[in-house]
Order: C-alpha cells, then structure tokens, then sequence
C-alpha cells in the first residue's frame, strides 16, 4: 500500500501542503494544497461596553497573530489533505535558525561528527545544551569536506512545535527551509562539476542556496520578499495592500540595458520597485563576492523562482546587478503547472521523506526527538532494566564456568608434565618453572636452530623496537600502524619532519635481527589533533618502513 508523506510550506502568505504518495517502485505527486493565510491588522481592538473606562486597550501581539493566523490556514489545507499522512516534513523558516559552513582537512563522516560541537560551540551565543543541530556533509574531492550545520534553540523549536501540535501534525522532519532544495540537483554529479545557486523569493523572505548535485554548498535566508514590493506600492498610490497587489501584478517591472523604454506614467512604480529589491540584490550580491573567495564554491548561474520571481525585468535586472548569468527556467525536477513556481519548497520537503538520498537536515533529535520515541523509552525502561540484570547475571555464570574449567584443565596438564618430564628428564615435576630451567641447564651450549621454538615473542620484537626508537624529546613519532608477523614487519606513522624520519629508521638498523629494511616514500600531510580544548592542525611527514627479519 501506497504511504503518503505531506511537506509543509508554512509561508507568510500562503501555507502550501505537497501531497506525495511512495509505493514500492514508483514516487508520484498527487498534489499541491495552498491556503492563503489571513492578513493580520495590527490597529488595536476597540473597548468593549464593559471595559473599565479610562483603560487604554491593549496592543496585539503580531508574531502570536500572525502565528494564529498561519495555524488556522495550515488546519484548513490539512483538511483538504485527507487522511492522516504516513510522515509529515515541515521546514522551520531561516530567520528561525542558524546556518553555519565549516570546512574540515579531511573528509571521514566520523571524524567529522567527532569535532562537530567542538567547532560550533565557540561560533554560537547558547550553550550546547540549549541547542539542537544537525549537518550536510558535503565532500570537496580533494580529501577536505563542506558541512552545512543547521541550529535551533531548543525552545523556539518546542514554541513551533507546541503551534503544530494544536492542529494534530506531529512532524516526522523538522529542517531549515534553505536545506531543502538539493532534489533538483543532478544526483549522477560529481564534485568536479561547477555548482549552480537558486533564489526562491517567497513573501517575506527569500532563501538563497548554492548546489553541486543535490549537495548544498552554502546556504542563506534574506528578509526581503514580495509583501516588501507590494507595501511600497501600498505607499507611493495610497491604496491597501489587495489594491497594491493588483497593481504590482499588472505594472510592476524593472528597468535594464536594452530593455523597452518604461512609459512615463509607470516610472513611479518601477523606480518603488526597484528601490524595494534592492536590498535583497545587495544581500545576493554580498553572498556572491564571499563565494568568490573559493572558486569551487562560486555558483555559474542563478536559477529564479517563488511568486515573485515573474516580475518583467526581473532576470535581466539580476543578471546586470550580480554580474552573473540569472535564469527563470526550473530544472525538470520542480512542480510545473499554475503557481508551480511558488511551491518548488513544499515539494523539496515531501521529496526528503519520500527520496531518502537527498541530503537534509533533521532537527527531530535530542530534545525535540518525536515524543513516541521518548514513551517507548519509558516504557522499555523496567524491560530494560531487567534484561541488563539477567545478562550480568548470566556473565558472572560464565566466569565461574569459565574457572572452573580452567581449573580442571590445569590439573589435566599437570598431570601430563609429571608424566613427561619423568621419560624425560628421568625425574618427575609438577612446576612448569622448574622444569623449564631444567631444559633449559641441559640445552646450554648446544645448537637450538631446528627445534620448533622461536627465539622470541612478538612482543619481545615490540619491546626492542620501542626501546630503540628515539624518545619523545628527540622524535615526535605517531605510529599508526604495526604489523609483526613471521620475517616480515609492517610499520607506517608520521613524524615531525623527514630528518625525524631518518632518525627512526636508522634507530631500527641497529636492531640485530633485523635483516633487511626498506623505505617507502615520504610525504607531508596534515594532521588535526585537540590540543586542550583547541583543535589544531599540524604538517606531519608519513612514512612507512617494510622489514625483513630472523627475530622469531
């Protein structure tokens, strides 16, 4: 049976709702829901009759309106939804978190997760415990990475999540909305080829992001947007705001070289608008000359898209402004047909459930972990307590088994070494010490090559190059790999610098039964260690030494 996942654009003027349905072999879209969000009017209430007179009436609190508003809408498109979603992803707006690029010397997912918070902690005004974050890991081909870090303060995300739970949706995927683009990038990308940028220009903010494929690269949200075009229309005629948006519809445009001369009459309006974007250019803009830093990172396009994104002008405009190529065609991926262009987010989110190679980001973990999964952690608690109990008392058990039959077969040998040393030795002990000293005293002096014993442990090889290797204050030696075996010992490590490097290689010369060394190539690299509370980078020259030897 076909699951159904919804992805939730909680817009400022439209809550859009992306239906999607997931079968066995096939991912299809069955729809797109929007619900326009009721205008908050921010004029004070009126007293009522009963009011004590004199009181002044009380302001209203716009966020909680506007946030009661949202609700009301998002509770009217889940009605035309249906039934209950298998799995819901609702993005928290961008102004809502923090996004931080950091960039790593080596590109291993765990020794990136292991230095994560390390690096964040000096990089956010909370402690970490009052935070929630997750990453994208993004690989650079040069054995380097790119994570993209999203962070919530843990209450504002339980605030969001309070006003979604009062319309029954608790969220499977809680993300950032400007890490939720990466479905229409080209999965079969490689980290050789030139990323692109999107401009998704939405109401009351506009989100930014850069892509390689589906990896995003960097990632911003601006508080620019259409309602910021439609309110300075709003000022220059006069009118309310529906008046304003009719007429940003219809006259709306942007000036550019080459482009048809604007008639007299509307240059009012074009000069509004064009003093209304301009923020959001020089904020694209200033992103942009950041990039430009790391080539690699530079975008060789934008792509336009959200309500806004049709204004005449618009993409020539952008293009002159950003000194880069802007176009308004949507890759095949995004949802086509009337208003398509305004809902390529809530499609972006339905896409993270329903094609789980996009990489995203999940805020649901930690504090904020689906509250299911809390209860059966409750739940499990006494199950799990007692399962711990019964498998300590089963390893006590085993121990004693485990003595016992120690204790049995040491008897057995014994007995065995009482038998044997009396043929031999023609007088009988129990005490292997005794015994061996015995051997020992008898072999002395005599030719011990062919007996089927070894001269000397693997350990004992281990003690003698460890005696001989130059201490800490002379060499500052790592070694990262030892293996000793029969005639043959692999050793690789870093070292400070090539003279070190000499330094322990002539060192293991020295060892007596080491026939034969032979030294492979050096070269530097770059190693990050903690040093306190610090995580530092250090150029360390590899090596690695293969060994003939008769020690055992």
């Amino acid at each position: 049976m076909a699951q159904r996942i919804l992805g939730i654009d909680l817009g400022s003027y439209l809550v859009k709702v992306a239906v999607m349905e997931v079968g066995f072999r096939s991912t299809e879209l069955r729809r797109v829901i929007s619900v326009p969000v009721a205008p908050v009017d921010a004029s004070p209430p009126l007293p009522a009759a009963e009011d004590v007179e004199g009181e002044e009436p009380v302001e209203p609190d716009m966020a909680q309106l506007r946030a009661s508003a949202t609700t009301d809408a998002l509770r009217a498109a889940l009605q035309q939804a249906g039934a209950r979603p298998d799995g819901a992803v609702v993005a928290l707006p961008g102004d809502m978190v923090s996004i931080r690029a950091l960039e790593f010397p080596f590109s291993d997912q765990r020794k990136v997760l292991s230095v994560l918070g390390y690096e964040l902690e000096g990089q956010i005004p909370y402690d970490m415990d009052e935070v929630v974050f997750d990453q994208i890991i993004a690989p650079t081909g040069e054995g380097e990475s790119r994570v993209l870090v999203g962070i919530v303060a843990v209450e504002r995300a339980m605030a969001a999540l309070a006003q979604l739970g009062k319309v029954g949706l608790e969220p499977t995927v809680l993300t950032v909305a400007p890490l939720c683009y990466g479905y229409l990038g080209d999965p079969a990308a490689t980290v050789h080829d030139h990323p692109w940028a999107l401009l998704d220009m939405g109401h009351l903010r506009s989100n930014f992001v850069v892509l390689r494929g589906q990896q995003p690269l960097a990632a911003r949200t601006i508080s620019r947007g259409g309602m910021h075009l439609t309110q300075g229309v709003a000022d220059l005629y006069q009118v309310d705001m529906e008046r304003a948006r009719d007429l940003k519809h219809t006259y709306a445009s942007l000036p550019y070289l080459g482009g048809p001369a604007v008639p007299e009459d509307q240059l009012p309006m074009v000069d509004v608008v064009s003093r209304e974007i301009d923020p959001l250019v020089r904020a694209v803009r200033q992103t942009l000359l950041g990039l430009k830093q790391t080539p690699s990172l530079m975008p060789s396009r934008v792509v336009l898209c959200g309500g806004s994104s049709v204004i005449p002008g618009l993409r020539e405009h952008l293009s002159e402004r950003l000194d880069v190529q802007v176009d308004q065609g949507l890759p095949p991926e995004a949802p086509t047909g009337v208003g398509g262009r305004g809902q390529v987010l809530a499609v972006g989110l339905a896409k993270i459930l329903a094609e789980r190679r996009v990489p995203s980001v999940n805020l649901r973990r930690g504090a904020l972990a689906p509250s299911d999964e809390k209860s059966l952690l409750a739940r499990k608690a006494l199950y799990i307590a007692s399962s711990l109990v019964a498998v300590l008392g089963l390893l006590v058990l085993n121990g004693f088994a485990s003595l016992w039959t120690l204790q049995r077969e040491e008897k057995q040998l014994r007995k065995r070494l009482v038998a044997r040393s009396g043929e031999i030795l023609s007088r009988a002990s129990n005490d292997p010490d005794k015994v061996d000293k015995r051997i020992s005293r008898a072999l002395k002096g005599k030719k011990i090559s062919n007996l089927p014993i070894p001269s000397a442990s693997a350990f004992a090889v281990l003690s003698e190059i460890s005696r001989r290797v130059p201490g800490k204050v002379t060499v500052k030696l790592d070694v990262t790999r030892l293996y000793i075996r029969e005639k043959k010992i692999d050793l690789e490590g870093t070292a400070k610098d090539p003279t070190e490097v000499s330094k322990v290689v002539e060192a293991l010369r020295k060892i007596t039964c080491f026939s034969k060394l032979q030294e492979g190539t050096t070269r530097e690299v770059s190693v990050r260690e903690m040093v306190g509370d610090e995580l530092k980078t250090d150029k360390r020259s590899k090596f690695s030494v293969n060994i003939s030897h008769q020690c055992m």
